[in-house]
């Protein structure tokens, strides 16, 4: 009977240092999970900052991603001489991490991909712009030379009319000179002439109002 109590008591001993072991083991993987956490709160924090330049964060999150799978290599390694199930639990943080750094990427990917369409949309518009200034340039043009032509065509219009003008005024001289000259010749003479002048004065101006 002294002997079991003994053993007992052996076994009691040996159960508390393993109690105690385990003890001790839990709160190390409960450090560990805490400090990965901070970990990741912190790359969380720096890829939030990096938001604004696409390519600086792309750059940043690949380095950081880098980092944090190598600390988790790290953390599995030394929880693998501790306990089986704090390595276990090790490897479904790492998942964890990696499949929202994954989701991360992701989305700045996409963030990357909207902005050349944007990008893409603005030069678009721009070309059509151009086009549209082009167009109008154009018939600008159409409408200057339409301009000139008609400027042309009523300088020449003024010149004829101002050529008729003139050869009637000389004709109208001439009539008056033979109607003084001839007056004594008969006047029947200088009604011809006159009437001549009359049609063809009728017929310059029915020439100028055609044109």
């Amino acid at each position: 009977i002294t002997k079991l109590e003994g053993d007992k008591e052996e076994n009691r001993d040996e159960i508390e240092s393993l109690k105690e072991t385990i003890k001790i083991l839990d709160n190390t993987r409960k450090m560990e999970k805490k400090r990965m956490s901070e970990e990741l709160a912190r790359s969380v924090k720096e890829k939030e900052l990096l938001e604004n330049d696409v390519e600086a964060g792309r750059i940043e999150l690949a380095e950081t991603t880098k980092r944090l799978n190598k600390r988790v290599d790290d953390v599995r390694q030394e929880m693998t001489g501790m306990l089986i199930a704090a390595k276990s639990e090790a490897r479904k943080e790492e998942e964890k991490m990696k499949q929202k750094y994954d989701k991360q990427l992701d989305e700045s990917r996409s963030t990357t991909k909207s902005l050349g369409v944007k990008l893409d949309r603005v030069k678009e518009e721009q070309l059509e712009a151009k086009e549209e200034i082009r167009v109008l340039d154009l018939k600008l043009v159409d409408r200057v030379v339409s301009v000139k032509k008609l400027e042309l065509d009523v300088k020449k219009r003024d010149e004829t009319i101002e050529r008729y003008e003139s050869n009637y005024r000389e004709l109208l001289k001439l009539s008056l000179k033979l109607t003084k000259n001839r007056f004594k010749s008969g006047r029947s003479k200088v009604g011809n002439v006159v009437g001549r002048i009359i049609n063809r004065r009728k017929k310059d101006k029915k020439s100028i109002e055609d044109q």
